[in-house]
């Protein structure tokens, strides 16, 4: 299913803007007020954003949108303390009451925010590291019946997918953490003031989810959650009722991470018909089962008109889970294609459900995979929440050996982290596929992989590395070997 990720430049300009600042409360003295701890708390129209100093001088600043920027403290005084940005050339100064800034080479100084010095326990958390649940009906629709059932009974069946893949893989796990509202997950409804075509372009429909995926995003209103801070999977009720090749018209299935805490997974509301969806988990186990034709209608596994219903809900809870991972980061691996969840195994998930679950005739995640999902504070019970500082990384291509259509690529890992790394994984971009990883240990690890590329047609091979570590923060670079 199609992904894209977010670079933090990307987020930036997403997020532009000048920030409203609200009023602030109370004033004490500079000393005092660090004396209470390294935070620094400010507040917008778009909501509470904090600078907090870390280990050796350095400062992470939280935004209200959930970005996270790192400066160096390089002075301090009675008065303020300064901060420098050396690759956006910003300088700040921490006032008691405000905070003001320069951008080289400028050299004089611009009042900015009201703030205040606080406490390390009054400064807000990145994110709560629930998934937020919520339906998008257009104006010229109608929500299903019941869709706060049947999207916690598709929820049910996601958990199991990731219950049963992560079993025994090393480290603590919970289960997919779903905001509740009292003993079943909160669905938010969202009604919107467009009609459906407006998201799907009928009557020509579009063919590019991306612009689908881009008007749904931004409807996406602040009560359910923001992007860049929370995990939002959005039930889409903006598919066709037309006659189609595949499925619907008009449908979307696109998910991708915004930050380490922050993501959107996207999917049509087909799957809530009732034709596919049960108000119950025994009820829906047997719809997996069931092989009634669907008439006039062709699942994409199945890719034959009047295609069984199995694997319509096959397609439909599959696809939801394949999506949620790319909201936590997950990468596309076709290296085991029919089996992946992240290739195209989660077509084929109806038997991880059987009684008993045959899981080896089902869909799973990639090790490699499964060591990201557990690098994910929405998923691991075991990293250290209070680290903000992400791993660095440094890689060098030392050697690259062409066969016809393949390549292998041996690449120099230096991976370093202030507390602990915790795994790294190799991403081949033209191939659009995972090609290795490993579990890291410790704070420093410098080591070389061997990885089998598959050569796309230009010829020209671009390598994402990414490291995570015990914090669930992750690390990016990527290296383009020549290949002649």
């Amino acid at each position: 299913m199609a992904k894209f990720m977010m670079t933090r430049r990307d987020i930036l300009k997403a997020s532009a803007g000048a920030a409203v600042v609200g009023p602030v409360g109370w004033h004490r003295t500079a000393m005092a007020q660090r004396s209470a701890g390294n935070a620094w708390l400010y507040s917008t129209a778009q909501g509470a954003g904090a600078f907090r100093s870390e280990d050796g001088g350095q400062w992470i600043e939280t935004t209200p949108t959930g970005l996270e920027w790192f400066f160096k403290e390089t002075v301090r005084t009675a008065a303020y303390v300064e901060l420098s940005d050396p690759t956006r050339r910003l300088w700040l100064r921490l006032h008691p009451s405000y905070l003001e800034w320069r951008k080289e080479p400028n050299q004089a100084w611009t009042r900015w925010l009201q703030g205040r010095w606080v406490s390390p326990g009054e400064v807000p958390p990145l994110s709560d590291y629930l998934i937020r649940l919520a339906y998008l009906v257009p104006s010229d629709r109608k929500p299903v019946a019941h869709y706060e059932e049947k999207i916690g009974v598709i929820m049910h069946f996601v958990n199991e997918l990731y219950a049963q893949s992560l079993q025994g893989s090393g480290a603590q796990m919970k289960s997919l953490p779903l905001k509740m509202k009292a003993d079943r997950p909160a669905v938010a409804l969202i009604r919107t003031s467009k009609p459906a075509s407006y998201y799907n372009g009928a009557p020509r429909y579009e063919h590019n989810s991306h612009a689908h995926w881009q008007k749904l995003v931004p409807d996406i209103p602040p009560y359910v959650g923001v992007p860049q801070k929370h995990l939002i999977l959005l039930f889409a009720e903006t598919f066709g009722e037309e006659p189609s090749d595949v499925e619907w018209p008009g449908t979307i299935a696109r998910g991708a991470r915004f930050s380490k805490a922050g993501g959107v997974g996207i999917f049509s509301a087909w799957i809530l018909r009732d034709e596919f969806c049960a108000l119950s988990v025994p009820q829906q186990r047997q719809l997996f089962f069931d092989d009634t034709p669907i008439a006039g209608r062709t699942a994409m596994g199945w890719r034959k008109p009047d295609s069984p219903r199995f694997q319509f809900i096959e397609d439909g809870v599959g696809a939801i889970t394949h999506e949620v991972a790319h909201a936590l980061g997950l990468a596309h691996d076709t290296r085991q294609n029919g089996r992946d969840i992240m290739g195209q195994g989660f077509r084929q998930i109806r038997w991880n459900f059987s009684d008993p679950p045959q899981a080896a005739k089902g869909g799973s995640f990639s090790e490699d995979n499964k060591r990201m999902l557990l690098s994910s504070r929405y998923l691991a019970s075991d990293l250290d929440v209070n680290d903000a500082t992400p791993p660095e990384l440094k890689v060098r291509i030392v050697d690259v050996e062409r066969a016809d259509r393949s390549a292998s690529v041996t690449i120099e890992v230096h991976a370093s982290d202030d507390r602990s790394l915790r795994a790294i994984l190799f991403y081949s971009v033209g191939q659009d596929s995972v090609v290795g990883g490993r579990w890291l240990v410790g704070k420093e690890q410098l080591f070389t992989q061997k990885l089998a590329i598959d050569l796309p047609r230009s010829s020209e091979i671009q390598i994402d590395v990414t490291v995570t570590d015990n914090g669930g923060n992750y690390t990016t670079q990527r290296v383009s070997p020549s290949i002649r």
